[in-house]
């Protein structure tokens, strides 16, 4: 039994996966049966590319509800051909219904929180306006977004299409 520092049940948090799709991971999968069939005292947040994340797979798992998940969407593209290159060997459409079910996952209350994220590459930054938008049509005002290049050496049109306003960023590891 966790505590936390005032005697009181605490929860463990469990966070799968954010190393590849979770639901592609016989691994992970094993953690997510072990879930959804025991009450435990954790909370779950879900990181996935919503290729498998779809409702046949959430049925599968029934279960997990009970722990009201984070699902964290990564997307990195907001149309059929740069989703297709830069997210090989996703699919777009699957990607856009799968969303979509999880959004309304979210809307019914399944979901604690349900957010998109990208991470921005020189193949994709002109996609920013598109992947807010699909954030928005998701119920997602603010997308997630991390830069994956160095902004002082990136051009002045991919920092130009950073609407700070609209999204939040947070600068990726790689220093120039």
């Amino acid at each position: 039994r966790l505590e936390s520092e005032s005697g009181e049940s605490a929860k463990m948090l469990v966070s799968i996966s954010g190393q590849g799709d979770p639901w592609s991971s016989q691994h992970y999968r094993a953690i997510l049966r072990h879930m959804a069939d025991n009450d435990l005292p954790m909370d779950l947040n879900i990181h996935t590319n919503a290729q498998l994340m779809g409702p046949k797979r959430w049925a599968e798992f029934a279960g997990l509800e009970k722990y009201k998940p984070l699902v964290s969407v990564s997307i990195d593209a907001a149309t059929p051909w740069v989703y297709d290159y830069v997210r090989r060997p996703g699919k777009f459409d699957r990607l856009v219904e799968n969303l979509s079910f999880l959004a309304g996952k979210r809307q019914d209350g399944t979901f604690r929180e349900f957010e998109v994220n990208a991470t921005i590459q020189l193949d994709n930054f002109h996609e920013i306006p598109g992947l807010i938008d699909l954030a928005e049509e998701m119920g997602k005002p603010v997308p997630w977004v991390s830069l994956a290049m160095t902004l002082t050496k990136a051009p002045e049109s991919v920092r130009a299409a950073v609407d700070e306003d609209r999204c939040q960023m947070e600068v990726g590891a790689l220093v120039g």
